[in-house]
């Protein structure tokens, strides 16, 4: 009978103890119980890969526009999380396929040059880039074709975006060269991580990568994770000065509502990018540094292990910290440090309906009104874009529907454009964003509404 008893605690040990390895394998830490996107680390690294100007617009810094490539170019593909910190710079997953999807295509457009390079070598290596339909691929293959007196300062352009695709200005897009007379159309581009071309594979399949290689001037100031009001502060900081002639606004629902006015200035950066996580400045009505905005999130992740001697237990291990996430969710512990308005973010996954409240409404509505004033002011049309919200509801054929009624409170009626057909085939598996299908159907969309534009003003 003992030596049964013993086995079957030999047993049960050798399980939870399993149990244990494979979470603290898959990420689960010890007193976590839920994840938005933040972890506890032993000491805070703020890292340099943005900078904010000081028109209190948010982009990379020269970190990743001139540093990175360097340090890509000698070691890619051997990188190491004490490499990285030593210099302060995050490698994300923004970051990686910029690098690599340019690098790859350029070290081609060596090959592609080459004279010592074999004709079957140069027809493998065209079929793989062509078989990906990348417009900006076909443009820039005809570039290269072209000799060296026949290269127009767009084709120069767009050869110094393959060779640096961050550039000077802290965006991932040509050079903001307002000083150069050109023949093409400038289009400045705002948004967030669909301009950016988040999930577009290779990352040139993006649709402001396609509108630059259909003959416009695109300068694109898409950073993820961005939101309204930097939209705003890139009109203000750009419209002026670059004198494009459209403005595309890309406004996506899913998570561009805003709850509250932020700051927009150089000292308060609307994001905070660290070894512990990527979290939202601006919480309760104010900024908050890196320090502050990293415990309030570990509030809201933390089992409240003080005067509980139960909590405490169970945030010893990851097992039991586990355990106690599923009586959280059963309504049967509680987390008293929640607070009641969580960073901003994180209602993202609540009720579309308690997300469009009327504050919500008013805050969003603020900063594409100051816009269009901006727009305005400099006779320059302003088209605002609505992006398909993949977790929106559908039509009975699949199709994406939109809130009518929520965008003419944001911007009036009629004062926006959304194309109604796209459907789960546009999308990235279970990822918001668009594939090399939606992005291509977008940047077609965009195009016929430039074109729509410059007919109309030519009249």
């Amino acid at each position: 009978m003992n030596k049964r008893i013993s086995y079957y605690v030999y047993l049960l040990v050798s399980v939870l103890l399993l149990l244990e390895f494979f979470l603290r394998v898959v990420g689960h830490q010890p007193g976590v119980y839920r994840d938005l996107g933040a972890k506890r680390v032993d000491s805070l690294i703020v890292y340099k890969n943005y900078t904010t100007d000081s028109f209190g617009v948010y982009k990379y810094s020269s970190w990743v526009s001139d540093t990175i490539p360097k340090y890509c170019s000698e070691k890619f593909g051997n990188l190491k999380e004490c490499d990285i910190e030593q210099f302060g710079v995050g490698f994300d997953d923004d970051i990686l396929p910029v690098f690599n999807d340019f690098g790859n295509l350029r070290d081609f457009g060596v090959s592609f040059q080459e004279d010592s390079t074999s004709f079957f070598l140069k027809m493998v290596h065209r079929r793989h880039f062509m078989s990906r339909r990348s417009e900006f691929v076909s443009r820039y293959l005809s570039i290269l074709a072209k000799e060296a007196g026949e290269i127009s300062v767009y084709d120069s352009l767009i050869l110094n975006y393959v060779e640096q695709p961050i550039n000077k200005a802290g965006f991932r897009s040509i050079a903001f060269s307002p000083e150069l007379k050109m023949s093409q159309k400038k289009v400045l581009i705002l948004g967030d991580s669909f301009a950016f071309g988040d999930e577009s594979d290779p990352i040139y399949n993006s649709f402001a990568d396609i509108l630059l290689a259909r003959g416009y001037l695109v300068y694109n100031t898409g950073i993820t994770g961005t939101n309204p009001a930097q939209y705003y502060a890139n009109a203000l900081a750009h419209v002026s000065r670059l004198e494009p002639d459209i403005v595309v606004a890309n406004f996506y629902p899913g998570n561009d509502i805003m709850k509250e006015f932020v700051s927009v200035n150089s000292t308060t950066p609307p994001d905070h990018f660290t070894n512990a996580g990527y979290f939202q400045s601006h919480y309760d009505g104010k900024y908050h540094s890196p320090s502050e905005i990293y415990q309030v999130y570990l509030n809201q992740i933390e089992i409240p292990s003080e005067n509980n001697f139960f909590n405490w237990i169970c945030a010893q291990t990851s097992t039991t910290s586990s355990i106690w996430a599923i009586l959280f969710k059963l309504g049967l512990v509680d987390n008293q440090i929640i607070l009641d308005d969580e960073p901003q973010h994180v209602v993202h996954g609540e009720p579309k309906n308690d997300v469009y409240k009327p504050d919500y409404i008013e805050v969003t509505k603020f900063y594409f009104d100051e816009i269009q004033k901006i727009c305005a002011n400099n006779e320059i049309v302003l088209l605002n874009v609505i992006i398909p919200d993949v977790e929106a509801e559908r039509t009975i054929n699949g199709n994406v529907l939109v809130d009518y009624g929520l965008l003419n409170q944001i911007f009036g009626t009629g004062r926006y454009f959304f194309k109604s057909d796209f459907n789960d085939e546009d999308f990235a598996g279970s990822d918001i964003h668009f594939n090399n299908k939606g992005y291509l159907k977008y940047a077609d969309y965009v195009d016929s509404l430039i074109q729509d534009t410059l007919r109309f003003r030519t009249r």
